[in-house]
């Protein structure tokens, strides 16, 4: 009886953490199990705006130090050393995601150029012209005004990310 108390009292102490950013993690594990380069890690996130407005959300797989990114951030930098059941919020700045807005990345076109490739502008359609793909941000007479920054350009993004398994 001694020895069932004690198995379950350690369980219990190893596997309940409170890290930095206030998470709770509650995760049976081998004790010193961590995201190492090479794991397959399993995933949970939700990725929103300052203001938060929801981006995504979802689960995924990544080989860490495959170099693979969420929002052009590399997850191998937020994944490597977690343990499962760890979670942890990141903030992305711009410059770490998809960079600042550049309003030279505002271009005009002709509309023609638009309807000659069966594309009627509507003001905040996604378009592709050329190797670019760009927004409709406004129509006048004959020109369009494409904005080629990609949406998120210029926005800091907030990560809620939890490692929920690593094989």
């Amino acid at each position: 009886m001694k020895y069932l108390l004690l198995v379950a009292l350690l369980l219990v102490l190893g596997c309940v953490g409170n890290n930095a950013t206030g998470y709770s993690a509650l995760a049976l594990r081998p004790a010193g199990l961590v995201a190492s380069e090479g794991d397959r890690a399993n995933f949970d996130y939700v990725l929103r705006l300052g203001d938060d407005t929801l981006v995504g959300s979802g689960s995924d797989e990544v080989i860490l130090g495959s170099g693979q990114e969420i929002a052009g951030y590399s997850l191998d930098r937020i994944l490597l050393g977690m343990s499962p059941g760890e979670a942890k919020k990141v903030m992305i700045l711009p410059e770490e995601a998809y960079g600042p807005y550049d309003p030279a990345k505002t271009i005009s076109v002709r509309t023609e150029q638009l309807t000659e490739n069966g594309i009627i502008p509507v003001t905040g359609m996604t378009v592709i012209v050329g190797a670019n793909q760009g927004i409709i941000k406004a129509i006048s007479g004959e020109r369009v005004e494409l904005d080629l920054n990609h949406p998120l350009a210029g926005q800091t993004l907030f990560l809620d990310l939890e490692l929920t398994n690593i094989a």
